[in-house]
């Protein structure tokens, strides 16, 4: 049974300096620290309402448009704080570069 739960959960990935290296042509002041504050930030603001997503699963695009739709939307419940836009700026940097890192590779 529980290797069924752990094939269902995602592990986000923990970014690395190469993807930094990557994610310059879209965010030229990106940091590995800013990364791994946006992957902190996606565990901490997401998992209270869902499963972590996989970054791959949507395209940078669309990570664009999702992370502000969901921070809106868990604004609206009564036992969760809304999400700054700071927060909401590295959560979104943090799963766009992740998304660019599979691309990348392919």
């Amino acid at each position: 049974m529980s290797l069924l739960i752990s094939a269902c959960a995602v592990r986000p990935a923990q970014p690395t300096e190469a993807d930094v290296l990557r994610a310059t042509e879209m965010y030229p002041d990106i940091t590995l620290d800013q990364l791994n504050q946006g992957l902190d930030y996606y565990k901490q603001y997401c998992t209270p309402c869902h499963k972590l997503k996989d970054p791959n699963s949507e395209t940078v695009a669309d990570w664009q448009k999702i992370v502000p739709a969901m921070a809106k939307k868990a604004g609206r419940a009564e036992d969760i704080a809304d999400i700054p836009e700071d927060v909401q700026l590295s959560i979104t940097r943090y799963l766009t570069t992740m998304t660019i890192r599979t691309v990348s590779a392919q």
